[in-house]
């Protein structure tokens, strides 16, 4: 009973689908059943659903019944009854609907605000994997968004066999675009006119190149290689010789928060949406020119390849200097030059990243382009400290942040509830939509290091190489691929010693590359782990294997007054200290290299012995 005295279902989980409720009415009684995601100041709630009634109504006929919904379905946790007298928990059974797929995938870490996000992530799927991939299952919408469908299919490719949905949403893609000469509607299957946009329209070439790797199966690539010429064709023509492409409307960064000023509240990121736009252009000719080759299409190779090199080379000369800096400095605009490797001087684009990073707390401010990208890129870059950052960040925003409000799916927005649980909008608002939780992804290939790679399409020889990280303590994954089932485990001990395990199936095999590991762990020839061994990989078969080691540094850091500023304040509690005595804001960057010690002298003379002893108890706390 809520304090408006309503009676309301709590089903502790959203969920998508329908529901049963026993009922026995006076002849003429009205039931109304309403559903919605989530109470407000303890009371039901669901204006945040905009047109959508999300009801149910059935009139008794004065005899017992289980009623039951035909023909919808809805997005819901909580469910308020009206016009059912003694109502009971025993007379309602919410009942899940989702299209059926083998789950492949499964995670689990010792930390569980994680362990709560991946289970977040998985309900988000199930609620949006219903006929088609949507965007949402219980607003007014519940469309078949391309954007959502290609950022997260790699995430779903982890958790289940995929091949045969996708393999049917795109063939829908594909009926769409004979109607459009070749252009992708944003909304797959559409209904009526409609328009595209980069990033969504590329779903056409993203998708099947997914499910190629993760199944192995080019097959997928056969059905659709046309479907991706064609789009990469239709964006030809509308960029002709004169950009025409950059001209027309794109989302961009959807949903960033890097915005200032008047447009802080602007559902546009701040990245330039040509710049997108030009280099999803590249990206799709590309993949068309790598499906080719799977295929032995070497003329259709060619031509899509030439495609792709004029158009990177158009990138770099419209966005980056002579001397490789990114004109275009947002997080997500550096992230994108890092994946697709534009610029010539890498190096200063990770620096303008992670100076990006810093000035924002070590928090994102990406939208549906850049954070399915954020953390990948991160790693693959050197800088897996910062993706941990990133996802075990409890602050807003970040994944964790609306982990500790209680969501029990991934939300549409950053902000989707405020502090205190209010909805903070009403006109654009979903808290079941799986986009973020494309960050999935990087927990199984990098934190877990069970990676599907390009080299080896379905995962005949898988790369395995974790990253380990104190803020998990453990993680254990098991990955069903199409060449047999992979696990891989890893912990970290109290006394800094890493214990890494790694199953291989019959008729797979896999390079592992173990975290933190000295050239003396490798010479333990005892272990079959170590046969065949080079440059730190070590190539096994089918096989069970162990090995425990000391790590080759700290796992868990120690901090002190000759840690540097960068050490300090990259850690969230650290910054919050020593706010209290210093304006760490105002630090320049030059000083990040530099110890606590050293600024403080500097700034403000040397630290008295009695002081410099009170810092390091203080901070070896952390």
């Amino acid at each position: 009973h809520t304090p408006a005295g309503e009676e309301v279902f709590d089903l502790g989980q959203e969920i998508t689908g329908i529901f049963r409720l026993r009922v026995h009415e006076p002849a003429g009684t009205t039931i109304r059943i309403q559903t919605g995601e989530v109470l407000q100041d303890g009371c039901f709630y669901n204006e945040n659903l905009r047109t959508a009634l999300s009801e149910y109504i059935y009139v008794s006929d004065g005899t017992e019944k289980v009623i039951t919904p035909h023909f919808t379905y809805y997005g819901y946790r909580y469910v308020k009854v009206t016009g059912v007298r003694d109502l009971s928990c025993e007379d309602f059974t919410a009942l899940v609907l989702y299209s059926d797929y083998e789950s492949i995938g499964a995670i689990e870490t010792g930390n569980e605000l994680v362990n709560k996000l991946i289970s977040n992530i998985e309900w988000g799927m199930k609620g949006n994997f219903l006929d088609v991939p949507t965007d949402c299952p219980q607003r007014d919408e519940r469309m078949g968004w391309t954007g959502d469908t290609q950022v997260f299919s790699a995430t779903a490719s982890y958790l289940a066999d995929t091949y045969a949905f996708y393999r049917k949403y795109l063939y829908d893609l594909y009926q769409e675009q004979l109607l459009a000469d070749g252009m992708v509607p944003e909304i797959v299957p559409t209904f009526g006119p409609t328009k595209c946009s980069c990033a969504w329209g590329d779903a056409a070439c993203i998708i099947p190149w997914n499910v190629y790797l993760f199944s192995g199966d080019k097959t997928i690539l056969e059905n659709q290689i046309e479907s991706m010429k064609a789009w990469v064709d239709y964006i030809r023509r509308i960029d002709g010789d004169h950009h025409g492409w950059r001209q027309v409307f794109h989302y961009g960064d959807w949903l960033a928060l890097d915005r200032t000023g008047a447009a802080a509240n602007s559902v546009y990121g701040a990245t330039d949406e040509a710049y997108i736009a030009d280099i999803y252009y590249a990206a799709s000719a590309q993949t068309v020119a790598k499906a080719a080759e799977v295929l032995g299409l070497e003329e259709t190779r060619q031509e899509y390849q030439k495609i792709a090199d004029r158009q990177w080379q158009v990138v770099k000369e419209e966005y980056f200097t002579a001397t490789g800096r990114c004109a275009v400095k947002t997080q997500t605009g550096l992230i994108l030059a890092l994946k697709y490797h534009l610029s010539e001087n890498e190096e200063m684009t990770k620096q303008m990243l992670k100076k990006l990073l810093r000035d924002n707390k070590n928090k994102l401010n990406t939208g549906f382009v850049g954070t399915p990208l954020l953390c990948n890129v991160l790693t693959d870059h050197g800088m897996t400290d910062a993706a941990y950052r990133l996802l075990l960040n409890e602050e807003y925003p970040g994944w964790l942040h609306e982990v500790k409000l209680g969501a029990t799916t991934v939300w549409e927005r950053w902000n989707s509830l405020d502090e205190s649980g209010h909805v903070s909008s009403t006109g654009m608002n979903s808290l079941n939509h799986y986009s973020y939780g494309a960050v999935l992804e990087w927990i199984f290939r990098h934190a877990s290091g069970i990676d599907v790679t390009e080299q080896s399409p379905g995962g005949r020889v898988m790369r395995i190489s974790p990253k380990v990280n104190n803020g998990l303590k453990y993680v254990k994954a098991v990955y069903d691929s199409a060449s047999g089932c992979y696990q891989c485990g890893w912990e970290i001990s109290e006394d800094n010693k890493i214990t890494v395990t790694v199953t291989v199936p019959f008729g797979g095999s896999a390079e592992v590359v173990l975290p933190y590991a000295s050239e003396s762990v490798y010479e333990d020839k005892e272990n079959p782990l170590f046969e065949e061994v080079e440059n730190g990989i070590c190539r096994v078969r089918a096989g069970e294997y162990e090995v425990a080691y000391e790590a080759s540094q700290p796992l868990k850091k120690k901090y002190s007054i000759d840690s540097t500023m960068e050490e300090l304040l990259n850690h969230p509690d650290i910054r919050a200290f020593l706010s209290q005595m210093m304006e760490v804001d105002m630090i320049p960057d030059i000083a990040y290299g530099l110890s606590l010690r050293d600024v403080a002298k500097i700034f403000a003379g040397e630290i008295k012995k009695d002081e410099a002893q009170m810092l390091d108890m203080a901070l070896a706390k952390f």
